[in-house]
């Protein structure tokens, strides 16, 4: 059955997904002289009178077409606003080409999921006030029952994990912990093998002649220039690779801050945050060096971020999610589900050498929050692994 949304503030009003099918097409571009690819512009300039898919961004799915998908800039600007009010270490995952966005009428605010044929890979909590996020939480494992997809949460807050197995999950795991730190804090009055490390690294960055400035837009050539020192990074890794986001260091420049190192007039390294009001801080997206960086770089740039910060009174900075050593705590699973799970977990160890991630960050000292895995059923399947390795780009 049709369904015509009427939109608002760039965002539809209804919360009901419409498919718009091979019948529906010769109705709309009846006497227009549209094809396929004509009919997506057609679309994108009468989105206001148009029969199209309530999610954000609208996915135009034409029987014996390839799925289009879209999105204007107040939608764009309404993700990126509740990225940034509400979101959560991974929740810029969102903003990638491939995931898809659920919205109900009731809530301002959404979700962030990757589709594949059986499951829906969330990006971190439902994006809303804290008060309506059950609201859209169960409003969106309604729409996934409906459709008959099993779903799976991606680095989720303790809180919504307490909540969701409660109500709307039936297992979880714990698989790292998110990393922050109170700028505040004087790393180099710390003691210990941690602080002696850092300070180590952070004299020989100093003695090289690396120096850490802040961007100020817009400097094209600069822009250019700390582009290509991601460019290198990415050419100089080796082996598997896994990550949330690609690398793409002036999208949504909305609220972003950039630190550039810089050595005998060369750029090496580059450190990308974007505000996060609900804690009233930042959050680091990238922190790249290249191979022509000197031992300590990263440290370096880290601890000019901090200092800066503090200097504006900033209580807090988050560097991310990283992989436990081990899985943590697993509810809801059989044993043999457990077991696999943490096999599987080792063999990713291994494969995607995770172990260093944290060992960098320990030399910070930072306050470690459990982060969790959250499915809607009580066991894994193969290809729930595969959608969720597809949603990590391993």
């Amino acid at each position: 059955m049709e369904k015509r949304l009427l939109w608002s503030n760039g965002y539809p009003t209804s919360n009901r997904p419409y498919i718009l099918t091979g019948a529906a097409f010769p109705r709309l571009t009846k006497g227009r002289g549209l094809d396929a690819v004509k009919f997506v512009i057609f679309v994108k300039k009468n989105l206001e009178n148009t029969t199209i898919r309530s999610a954000l961004p609208p996915t135009i799915q034409i029987a014996g077409f390839r799925a289009v998908k879209f999105m204007i800039p107040e939608q764009r600007a309404f993700i990126i606003k509740g990225i940034r009010s509400w979101g959560g270490p991974v929740s810029d995952a969102i903003l990638n080409s491939g995931c898809q966005i659920f919205t109900c009428k009731e809530v301002e605010g959404f979700v962030g999921y990757y589709l594949t044929t059986s499951c829906a890979i969330v990006m971190g909590d439902p994006l809303c006030n804290g008060e309506k996020r059950a609201l859209l939480a169960s409003t969106f494992h309604e729409f996934c029952r409906a459709k008959k997809l099993t779903t799976i949460y991606v680095a989720v807050s303790k809180n919504f994990a307490d909540w969701a197995l409660q109500h709307v999950c039936q297992a979880s795991i714990e698989f790292g912990e998110e990393l922050s730190v109170d700028p505040h804090v004087d790393l180099q009055k710390e003691r210990g093998s941690h602080a002696v490390l850092r300070r180590k690294k952070i004299k020989h960055a100093v003695l090289e002649g690396t120096i850490v400035e802040e961007y100020i837009p817009s400097q094209a050539d600069l822009e250019q220039k700390m582009d290509e020192v991601g460019v290198a990074w990415l050419k100089e890794r080796r082996g598997a690779q896994i990550y949330l986001s690609p690398i793409k260091l002036f999208a949504e420049p909305e609220g972003k801050r950039w630190f550039y190192a810089q050595r005998g007039g060369e750029i090496v390294g580059v450190a990308a945050l974007h505000p996060r009001e609900g804690r009233q801080g930042w959050l680091l997206n990238h922190l790249i060096t290249t191979k022509k960086a000197s031992h300590g770089t990263s440290e370096l740039l880290i601890s000019s971020v901090l200092q800066k910060f503090a200097k504006e009174n900033c209580p807090y900075v988050a560097f991310g999610i990283v992989p436990g050593s081990s899985l943590g705590e697993i509810k809801g699973m059989g044993k043999g589900s457990a077991w696999l799970s943490r096999l599987g977990f080792m063999c990713a160890q291994r494969v995607f050498h995770l172990e260093g991630r944290k060992k960098f960050w320990e030399k910070f000292d930072p306050y470690c929050e459990p982060s969790y895995l959250l499915f809607s059923e009580p066991s894994i399947k193969v290809r729930e692994v595969i959608a969720l390795l597809r949603a990590l780009h391993a």
